[in-house]
């Protein structure tokens, strides 16, 4: 056993004890993004706090995916102890920020004076760290701008976690309080007023000198050495002014002496000074894409993914300003693989989110309008306003079109002048192009049905370019779902036009889509490399007929049905077209105050604590903007009425339901095993039914249909209950009463549980009321099922 293996054993901390959950605040454990914690030796030796997922591989605090609920966590947490602790990971679309205080508490557990005085100030919630030597608070606020850190403070709102402890202290906040204010006065007084902290063996000023020396070293001249200086100092929070920047950038030009001049030297060579001279900085995605963000003279800037053809030929064209003629393919890809492996491996390259047509900054809604000047719109919940980039980060797709400058103070209702939909459905349709503009899922799929002539397609392209413009506007369907996850990898919408069927594997892809998923697959020629695709987009499906049958994808969706245009109100093309762009900038405006509105309300709507359906994230956004979009019609209303189509919809199309019913049917209850209903319904099924691909072939194929149409059966008026246990086997029990029959088994179910659990009896036992013959005639099929059970009992 080596010596750094003894020492890790020998020192091990001991494990903390369990996290106060009863303590840690209810708002906290309702999101997602817990992780559990263990402390792991590391090779520089010492040990440190290691995040894990839920499945045991390590997490990442920019790893959605690798997060988990706090029910799930804790569960594993509290199952054989290979876990420390459990801890909340701080994510940018969230709405809290932690203030991290170390060694501020002495042996003896008091708290430095000045500590105690600022946390205090901050007045939300504070708990002990697990060492005991610190503190945790955790805000409802938003991250000032600059600096964030100052020792022993740190602050962060994403890419960390808390150990979280529920450890409070008596005599502070236990709750989660709103303190922007008090957090930017604190940021002010204590953060911004000291300097930064050092990262790792050198301070971030010798960080620069180096990156200045080497860049002297390639070549490079004042201009690009400084020119990459601001950018590097950019990314450091301004950890130093302007003037100091420059001056590092004399020095080095001055002390440092260049390579000696190459006359061969290298097209990828001069390409890659070309690029840092023109002030390029290579930035990497949480997901470990490479990006080239590239400054524009008129400023802004552009955001190019590495690899792509786009920012090969920026390469390409600043090496023709500087020589006047054109480099090699060759050079080119080389060029980039070189910037490729600075933004991924270099420790001056930062990590950030690189966002497709839609994000969030500091609670804002950001919309990428497309456009040659890489502007966007900002909407907040005091209101809409377009702007440059800043600091935020947008990639572009080649199909990708732009967005007009949009146009305030329209009506989101003027939609409907181009796009025919009754009362009923227009709440649907309006509120699923609100919610489709948020920056995360999860999303509903809007569903287009009518008849020849309807509109759907160009209805749906309409829908799509008010937010998310594309030279592709609608697609056929897709091969398989990898098609599917890479055209959503491109597309902030995804449209799906003239469906006449949805394979299963599509639907499953589309469900996955809808609320969040990925795909990996082997990259091209490549034996071990993976590529991965991890997103959540919403969709629009258009079908004559009803194509979206299968329960979870029908959960999902909302359908409206279109219908037919009078010949007196066709239009050509080009007027239709001509009439839609005009009005575009308009509508534009009016879905950004829909969104405004949003989130201005959405505060005030979950203070209200409406129920909610399945699509709980949709429907207080939908509640949120109401007033944005509705007319004659409410929109729990009409998003009641979908639900119900819904569920019709899937019993309908479901081949067991019809059998079902028969077999159930004028029965106040019926308990057996998926093998008996399944012996029961093929004696009801025609051959024909019988004969389809869909029919279960055996028990466990019988259980997996019944428990996919099971919500929608209750929905309907069924007691469905799946999975129970009798008897002293505990065999597995499905228990079923027809809608018809509800009422009468509230009496039948307390007068017949016993029986139900009695191994004596039969498990396809049909009960009808009492288990005795009725002192008043029955009828002749309750005598005989009543007189077959005392036949069968006391044969046994």
């Amino acid at each position: 056993m080596m010596a750094s293996e003894v020492l890790a054993q020998t020192k091990r901390p001991p494990r903390p004890p369990a996290p106060r959950a009863d303590q840690i605040p209810l708002e906290l454990r309702q999101r997602p993004q817990w992780v559990l914690w263990a402390h792991t030796w590391r090779p520089d030796g010492k040990w440190a706090k290691v995040p894990f997922s839920v499945g045991g591989a390590p997490a990442k605090s920019t790893d959605p995916s690798t997060w988990a609920s706090f029910d799930s966590v804790w569960s594993v947490y509290n199952n054989g102890g290979a876990y420390d602790g459990v801890g909340y990971v701080f994510a940018a679309d969230g709405p809290y920020t932690g203030v991290d205080v170390d060694h501020c508490i002495d042996e003896d557990g008091t708290i430095d004076g000045a500590v105690r005085a600022n946390v205090t100030a901050l007045a939300s919630y504070t708990e002990l760290s697990q060492s005991h030597r610190g503190l945790h608070v955790i805000l409802r606020a938003r991250k000032p701008s600059g600096a964030s850190k100052r020792e022993p403070y740190e602050v962060y709102e994403q890419g960390r976690y808390f150990a979280i402890t529920g450890d409070v202290l008596p005599d502070m906040a236990t709750t989660i309080e709103d303190r922007s204010a008090a957090l930017s006065e604190f940021h002010r007084r204590v953060i911004a007023a000291g300097t930064l902290k050092q990262t790792g063996p050198t301070s971030r000023h010798e960080t620069l000198k180096k990156l200045g020396v080497r860049l002297r070293k390639a070549g490079c001249g004042h201009e690009a050495v400084l020119a990459q200086l601001r950018t590097t100092n950019k990314a450091f929070d301004e950890s130093k002014t302007d003037d100091e920047v420059r001056n590092l950038a004399g020095w080095v030009t001055d002390n440092v002496e260049p390579a000696a001049a190459e006359p061969q030297r290298s097209q990828a060579d001069r390409l890659v000074g070309y690029a840092f001279a023109a002030g390029v900085e290579c930035v990497r995605d949480a997901q470990g894409e490479p990006y080239a963000r590239v400054p524009h003279a008129e400023g802004g800037h552009a955001v190019y993914p590495m690899r792509s053809k786009s920012f090969g030929h920026w390469l390409g064209q600043n090496m023709y300003k500087a020589e006047q003629r054109a480099p090699n393919v060759a050079s080119v890809t080389d060029a980039r693989s070189l910037l490729a492996g600075i933004a991924l491996h270099d420790t001056t390259s930062r990590v950030a989110d690189v966002a497709l047509r839609v994000a969030y900054d500091r609670g804002d809604i950001v919309l990428d309008l497309g456009d040659d000047l890489w502007r966007c719109v900002r909407i907040t919940a005091d209101g809409c306003r377009v702007e440059p980039h800043g600091q935020l980060l947008f990639r572009r797709s080649a199909t990708m079109r732009a967005l007009p400058e949009p146009q305030f103070g329209g009506n989101l209702r003027a939609l409907r002048e181009h796009i025919r939909c009754d009362d009923d459905s227009w709440p649907l349709l309006a509120s699923c192009l609100i919610a489709s503009a948020v920056p995360s899922g999860p999303y509903p799929i809007l569903v287009l049905t009518g008849e020849q002539g309807a509109g759907k397609t160009t209805a749906a392209r309409m829908v799509r370019g008010l937010l998310d413009p594309s030279v592709l506007a609608v697609r056929s369907e897709p091969r398989d779902g990898r098609d599917l996850m890479i055209a959503a990898r491109h597309s902030h919408v995804i449209a799906l036009d003239n469906l006449s069927r949805i394979p299963s594997a599509i639907a499953n892809a589309l469900c996955c889509l809808a609320t969040g998923g990925g795909f990996g697959a082997r990259e091209l020629y490549s034996d071990a490399e993976e590529t991965a695709v991890a997103v959540a987009r919403p969709i629009i499906l258009t079908s004559i007929e009803d194509v979206a049958t299968r329960p979870d994808l029908l959960d999902r969706s909302l359908i409206v049905r279109l219908h037919a245009i009078p010949k007196r109100e066709r239009k050509t093309e080009r007027d239709l077209w001509t009439a839609f762009e005009t009005d575009t900038p308009v509508l534009l405006g009016a879905l950004c105050e829909a969104l405004s509105l949003m989130l201005r309300q959405l505060p005030i709507v979950i203070k209200k604590s409406p129920a909610l359906e399945r699509m709980a994230d949709y429907h207080l956004r939908a509640l949120a903007a109401e007033s944005a979009y509705t007319q004659t019609v409410k929109f729990n209303a009409a998003y009641q009425t979908s639900r119900e189509g819904a569920h019709g919809l899937a019993i309908e199309d479901s081949v067991i339901v019809e059998p079902l019913e028969l077999f159930v049917k004028g029965l106040n209850k019926w308990a057996g095993t998926a093998t008996e209903l399944l012996q029961g319904l093929n004696d009801k099924a025609s051959d024909e039914k019988r004969r389809r691909k869909e029919w279960p072939r055996n028990a466990h194929l019988l259980s997996g249909a019944l428990r996919l149409i099971a919500p929608s059966l209750r929905a309907t008026g069924w007691i469905v209950e799946l999975d129970g246990r009798s008897g002293h086997k505990r065999t597995r029990t499905i228990r079923l009463s027809h809608p018809e029959n509800v009422d009468n088994g509230a009496s039948a179910a307390s007068a017949g549980t016993e029986d139900l659990n009695n191994p004596r009896l039969s498990a396809r036992t049909l009960v009808s009321g009492d288990q005795r013959p009725h002192a008043s005639t029955p009828s002749a099929e309750h005598a005989q099922v009543a007189g077959s059970e005392r036949t069968h009992a006391d044969a046994r």
